[in-house]
């Protein structure tokens, strides 16, 4: 079984890239998507907050996105930001990304940039060298960057990002250490999507973003994912598709014990909800809309 994924540098197994429909802030059309990502097969809620509250552009047209991918977010600006602006996205992950984004940016009549990098690469920019900044479920990945993203920022600049709540599928992560001790794996103290989830959280965003800028908005969006006994099956496959972060240890440590891990961990989620008669998973998320940026040091 292959263990990369959408965040791998250089992922050895197939790219399947497939067209959704969506509709967005009262806008209707289809965005590329893969397997691997958090929400493959529509829009997950956050990002739909994310784009609904999106403050319009500062004057000047130089717009950064951060862990870009597709290009997902930056396809939904059409129209909104000033005429010839361009759009640099930077992505650790190459493959599909850097096509796919630039041709995203074309059709939308923008110009566009692509740079396979660490997001660590801004610290070399220049300072004010963008108008707005952009961080889509990917700011827990480098929030040590936070003070990096405001520099590069004109004074005027806007900083969104958009995150999950650190208690994101609490109800099933919790199934992950009891399963490797199962296979007799010794688990560690905090397993990687939660530490993921708490690097930065609804919860603690706006204490890591205030001393960075003047101005913090926090918009939350609740939402839970209820699964009766009946369809169980979809949870089973919902979770699937998050295997790679939800199993990142065994998968990076065991890799011949992935196929038990994902059995036992799926038993587990059954057994819950047949005791329950159903399973509802946390998956509350905020947008984060940042103002006024601040140099320090």
């Amino acid at each position: 079984m292959a263990s990369d994924h959408y965040f791998s540098a250089s992922p050895s197994s197939a790219e399947h890239l497939r067209r959704i429909s969506v509709t967005l802030a009262g806008h209707s059309g289809e965005v590329t998507t893969a397997g691997g990502v958090f929400s493959p097969d529509h829009v997950d809620g956050g990002t739909a907050v994310l784009l609904s509250n999106t403050p319009p552009p500062p004057p000047g047209g130089h717009l950064l996105d951060l862990g870009c991918g597709y290009g997902f977010f930056t396809e939904k600006l059409q129209g909104r930001l000033h005429q010839g602006a361009h759009i640099l996205g930077i992505d650790l992950v190459d493959r599909e990304n850097r096509r796919v984004f630039l041709q995203t940016v074309k059709d939308i009549g923008y110009e566009g940039e692509f740079v396979r990098s660490r997001a660590d690469i801004i610290r070399s920019m220049d300072e004010s060298s963008f108008d707005m900044a952009i961080a889509s479920y990917s700011l827990y990945f480098f929030p040590h960057l936070v003070g990096a993203i405001a520099r590069v920022l004109s004074p005027e600049g806007v900083f969104i990002a958009v995150t999950h709540s650190k208690y994101s599928l609490r109800e099933v992560t919790s199934f992950v250490p009891r399963c490797m001790e199962r296979m007799g794996i010794v688990p560690p103290g905090e397993i990687m999507i939660n530490r993921l989830f708490r690097a930065f959280s609804l919860e603690e965003g706006e204490e890591m973003l205030s001393p960075f800028f003047g101005r913090v908005e926090r918009v939350i969006y609740e939402n839970d994912l209820l699964f009766p006994l009946d369809r169980i099956g979809e949870c089973i496959d919902y979770l699937d598709k998050k295997k790679h972060l939800i199993f990142k240890e065994v998968m990076e440590n065991h890799p011949q014990k992935v196929g038990d891990m994902v059995s036992y961990f799926n038993d587990m989620v059954f057994a819950y909800a047949k005791e329950h008669g159903r399973i509802v998973l946390t998956k509350d998320d905020a947008v984060f809309r940042c103002f006024r940026p601040r140099r320090r040091g």
